[in-house]
């Protein structure tokens, strides 16, 4: 199930999925040290919800549909850059209307398979098309791309917002969640 939690919804299932929130009958526990438990566990929660959207399954995140509002240039050459926005931290899906099917998408421009897309000769086909997403400047490069003809058929990205949990509740019980 797919949940969107504001950061005191997270924390009370943060709370109750680490064991802090058992209801126990005529138990009284406290602490006298100082400690600010909430403090400690909204810092484990930020950090496991970090390491999920930056490297968790697909499936353990929500994914928003984007190709309605991005606007590809009608003008350029055999690849296109587009800015996707500051909250896009992972894209999930891109595909064109004149490849036969989804991108390989790459995050790192780095990568000796993106590298591949700088030269003519060895750049994506529509059969296999690669789609390079920079996580540092918030840009997809899309290799091929006609400028003439191809329209975006589908951009599913992953987006980070300040105070907002989307994922699936089953990433909470998954082997990544540390």
């Amino acid at each position: 199930m797919k949940l969107s939690l504001t950061r005191s919804e997270m924390l009370a299932r943060w709370r109750l999925h680490r064991g802090y929130d058992i209801p126990a009958v005529g138990v009284v526990s406290g602490r006298t040290d100082g400690i600010d438990l909430d403090a400690v566990l909204s810092a484990e929660m930020d950090e496991w919800y970090g390491r999920l959207l930056a490297s968790g399954p697909l499936r353990h995140l929500v994914s928003v549909q984007k190709a309605g509002s991005v606007v590809l240039p009608r003008h350029g050459s055999a690849d296109t850059r587009i800015s996707l926005g500051p909250a896009v931290v992972r894209v999930a899906d891109v595909r064109l209307s004149s490849w036969y099917c989804s991108a390989r998408v790459v995050d790192n421009p780095s990568s000796p398979l993106a590298l591949r897309q700088i030269h003519p000769f060895t750049r994506a086909s529509a059969e296999s098309p690669v789609a390079v997403f920079d996580p540092v400047a918030k840009t997809l490069a899309l290799y091929p791309y006609d400028p003439g003809r191809d329209s975006l058929l589908s951009l599913r990205v992953v987006e980070f917002h300040e105070d907002m949990f989307s994922f699936d509740s089953s990433a909470l019980g998954s082997e990544e969640d540390g």
